[in-house]
């Protein structure tokens, strides 16, 4: 007895419960072809059956994986019953089959609009871009300057790829390619043009770069969107633990970097001064994820992003690069700030951004906690107050540093070397500079790495800002400075001064400085034998003309006249 004509005669009676009755219990019966049960799913979906009808469906993609009717089927029934992620994968599929059917077309692009999706719509509706309408918009002239933030991407392996949507069905693709990424695409990713994507762990297996995920999963947003009160919901939740996450890595003293990719994702970065192996970072990362907020329900952390778990290993990941535009949602991705604000000037903060040291790294990962960079904040917080407290022409010049004035050549190098040698990482150099309009991190660490090993002299100084110095109280005397030669940084480490006479080395000086330190010394010789030549005939005069008389230097020393001789006595 044939069960399924005999069920679709009863449906086309009128007898429903019979014929749900036989669809309950033969539709699943195995030996079956493919279309007998795409027949018994459409028999389900009439009887209101929707789970046995999807189950039909199923069925019939086991017998025949390929079968369009039944693919198509069970994309509509998706469609219907919310499943939006389902039902896009269902109907790409079946436009691989029938790239030319209209209504396949129409309800993927339904399902685009509804999931947010702008960019996949535009393609498969072929809709021109609408020209802009209010305020114009102008973009960025980049120069080389303004890509350098970018090298430590580029500091990977020699590979990239990008993303870009399928003509036919909007669907999004991943070009690989064995290339190292270049300036001119680098330019592209950020004026919006192409998205790109690296891979930043590099041959010997380290990187410069890693980020913390918080998100919705993607198919738990696809599940819920038609509930817009639910995604708004979810949306703000994100956001504020993202912000939360933000303001607990800013409170452990680490530098980092929040970007919205999506109102349900968002990505916190971090970038090493050196390269690090990627367990060191896989390391820190989940350390530092043990002290931030805990998500709630339906967010999820992910700590680590470089690698995924493959079998019994692990393969790289590609990295999509901050600030793109992603061509799905066409969606701008911006830096934000720690009150859920885009940053105003994106590159700009890019360029300030600090980057973490190794010795920061396992400092957090072994103790927990940055306890020595905490005190030793504190105590070259202290130095620098010191520091402006005894010459006020350094504090005048760290005032317009944080006035965020531009400083001109000299009196960034009068910093150079004064405040950036009271630390070994800069940090308090940094601090000072960063809000000149100017700053840069890795120009001045640059610059800092480069610095001699003599602090400036007050010499110098004066002779830099000549019209400052003369209308500031400086006429310091420093009484412990035991052969230093005079420099601001006596007033708070004498140590840091090495005796003048250490500083006449190439160790110290170039072939050229210590040439010319060597002819002013000469020149310097036959002035002091000048003055001691005088000074002796006007002390002889005074001398002679009183015998006997001794001339008291200090509590031991005495100047006397014997033998036609001007004498230094000791007692």
């Amino acid at each position: 007895m044939n069960h399924l004509f005999t069920a679709e005669e009863l449906l086309a009676r009128g007898e429903e419960e019979k014929a749900r009755n036989l669809v309950l219990r033969y539709r699943l019966w195995p030996g079956q072809r493919a279309s007998e049960y795409l027949r018994w799913g459409a028999l389900c979906e009439d009887l209101a059956l929707p789970k046995q009808a999807m189950e039909c469906y199923r069925k019939a993609l086991e017998v025949s994986r390929d079968y369009p009717q039944a693919i198509w089927a069970l994309a509509k029934l998706c469609y219907e019953l919310g499943d939006l992620d389902a039902a896009k994968r269902l109907t790409r599929r079946f436009l691989q089959k029938e790239p030319d059917n209209s209504s396949a077309r129409e309800l993927l692009a339904r399902i685009y609009q509804e999931l947010g999706e702008v960019g996949s719509y535009a393609v498969i509706t072929q809709e021109k871009d609408e020209k802009p309408h209010g305020p114009r918009y102008f973009p960025p002239s980049l120069g080389k300057k303004d890509l350098e933030p970018f090298d430590i991407f580029l500091e990977g392996r020699r590979a990239h790829g990008e993303l870009i949507l399928s003509q036919n069905t909007g669907s999004p693709m991943f070009l690989y390619r064995e290339a190292a990424l270049n300036l001119d695409e680098l330019k592209e990713h950020l004026e919006g043009k192409r998205y790109f994507a690296v891979y930043p762990i590099d041959e010997d297996k380290r990187t410069r770069v890693a980020f913390i995920s918080i998100q919705i999963p993607e198919r738990e947003r696809a599940r819920h969107a038609r509930l817009k009160s639910w995604l708004y919901l979810k949306s703000q939740i994100v956001k504020d633990i993202a912000l939360s996450a933000y303001k607990r890595v800013n409170q452990e003293n680490l530098p980092a970097a929040l970007e919205a990719v999506s109102p349900y994702y968002f990505r916190l970065w971090f970038f090493f001064a050196e390269p690090i192996h990627f367990l060191w970072a896989k390391r820190f990362l989940k350390a530092l994820t043990n002290k931030l907020p805990y998500p709630e329900e339906g967010i999820i952390y992910r700590d680590w992003n470089l690698t995924r778990p493959v079998g019994l290993g692990w393969r790289e990941q590609a990295v999509f690069l901050p600030l793109g535009l992603n061509p799905v949602n066409r969606t701008r991705a911006m830096f934000m700030d720690e009150y859920g604000e885009p940053q105003p000037e994106q590159l700009t903060f890019f360029k300030k951004l600090r980057h973490l040291t190794f010795s920061e790294i396992k400092t957090f990962c072994r103790g927990g906690e940055l306890r020595f960079e905490v005190r030793t904040a504190r105590l070259f917080d202290e130095l620098l107050s010191r520091l402006c407290e005894s010459c006020a022409l350094i504090k005048a010049l760290v005032q317009k540093a944080q006035a965020g004035r531009l400083l001109s050549r000299e009196e960034k190098l009068a910093l150079f070397l004064t405040i950036g040698l009271l630390d070994q990482d800069g940090r308090l150099l940094h601090e000072v500079l960063y809000p000149c309009p100017d700053y840069r991190f890795a120009k001045i660490e640059r610059q800092r790495r480069g610095l001699p090993k003599n602090p400036v002299s007050c010499y110098k100084l004066r002779a830099w800002f000549p019209a400052l110095a003369a209308s500031l109280p400086c006429h310091c005397v420093f009484e412990n400075a035991q052969e230093r030669y005079p420099s601001p940084l006596l007033h708070v480490s004498p140590i840091l001064v090495p005796p003048e006479e250490e500083t006449l080395t190439l160790e110290y000086r170039t072939p050229k400085e210590l040439a010319r330190r060597y002819c002013f010394y000469l020149n310097e010789k036959e002035r002091l034998e000048r003055k001691i030549a005088r000074a002796e005939r006007e002390l002889t005069e005074y001398l002679r003309a009183r015998p006997g008389k001794k001339i008291k230097l200090s509590e031991n020393a005495f100047l006397t006249y014997e033998d036609g001789k001007l004498k230094v006595e000791q007692n």
